[in-house]
C-alpha cells in the first residue's frame, strides 16, 4: 500500500491541482491502519480522515 502511495499519490494530486489541498480518506482495512502506514503518513505530512 505504501508503495502504491509513493508511486501514485503525488502524481495524482498534481494532475488534479490538489498538491497542498487534500485530505486522504480511507476505511479501516488493516493495510490502512498498520503502524508502518501511519508512520508513513506522519513523516510525509499526509492528512488523513481515519
Amino acid at each position: 500500500y505504501i508503495g502504491i502511495l509513493r508511486e501514485n499519490l503525488e502524481v495524482s494530486l498534481t494532475k488534479l491541482g490538489l498538491e497542498n489541498n487534500f485530505i486522504l480518506e480511507q476505511d479501516n482495512d488493516p493495510k490502512h491502519t498498520a503502524k508502518k502506514t501511519k508512520k508513513f503518513f506522519n513523516s510525509n505530512h499526509i492528512p488523513i480522515i481515519p
